[in-house]
């Protein structure tokens, strides 16, 4: 069963990647947001603690949509899919590790230079196996060299890597909340450390309100013993004030006899 879960969810992963793939090949104007897409896609098995599942989908993807709109996927094959999947094993993985005793100053270090070394890398690799024209570019009355072309992607990089992060969190919880996510082997711990819903809690934190009196072990029978424990003590309480009264009221009348 929870092979045939992660089989499930790298085909919905890899569907949804190559669907995002064929369409950045078309839509030419927003391509790099939904190679964005495109890489969330791969992430999902992640969001399950499924790097298996995840590498899966990247290759089925990136075959589909080499075969599908051949060169244009290749953004999609060399850097945003596989750096959706080596950023969770830095970032939720490496650097979490209690097994790998390094200062936390040297996990981020590591961490930093492998980043902008396979960025490095994908950038270069991508210009070059598309063939482009790197003298014939210009912007804003700039030729874009390649030296400037890496340290402008270097940029651009160092904020895509805290923005990703930031979705990848965010759908990781949405997956867990809304699709009943890291339910097997009794719960699972989020890519924020934040207890996730076992497989025996069948409503998810915060989502058992309409049925605290089950929750806190009460039924409608308990409750109206309670109602009615409590009407007794009233009674009670009643009964002894009307007798004090009455006890009053006779030794009020044995005094004026007297």
């Amino acid at each position: 069963m929870r092979r045939s879960y992660k089989i499930a969810i790298a085909s919905v992963s890899c569907a949804l990647a190559v669907i995002a793939v064929v369409a950045q090949a078309y839509v030419s104007t927003v391509s790099i947001a939904i190679n964005v897409i495109a890489a969330l896609a791969v992430s999902l098995p992640l969001t399950q603690k499924s790097a298996g599942a995840a590498i899966f989908s990247y290759v089925a993807a990136a075959l589909i949509g080499f075969l599908a709109v051949n060169i244009k996927a290749l953004p999609f094959i060399v850097f945003y899919a596989p750096y959706a999947i080596i950023q969770y094993l830095l970032d939720f993985v490496f650097y979490r590790s209690e097994k790998i005793k390094l200062p936390k100053w040297a996990k981020i270090s590591l961490i930093t230079v492998f980043k902008l070394g396979f960025f490095a890398v994908a950038f270069y690799a991508c210009l070059m196996l598309m063939k482009v024209a790197i003298a014939d570019i210009a912007l804003f009355g700039i030729t874009w060299t390649l030296p400037l072309l890496m340290v402008a992607g270097l940029v651009a990089f160092c904020a895509y890597d805290p923005l990703y992060r930031f979705v990848f969190v965010n759908m990781q919880k949405i997956v867990v909340k809304y699709a009943g996510g890291n339910r097997r082997n009794g719960g699972r711990k989020d890519a924020d450390g934040n207890k996730s819903v076992s497989r025996t809690d069948v409503f998810p934190e915060g989502d058992g309100e309409v049925f605290d009196g089950f929750l806190d072990g009460k039924d409608a029978k308990s409750d109206a013993s309670d109602k009615e424990d409590k009407g007794n003590k009233e009674n009670g309480k009643n009964g002894q004030d009307e007798s004090k009264t009455d006890r009053d009221g006779d030794n009020t009348s044995e005094a004026e006899k007297s």
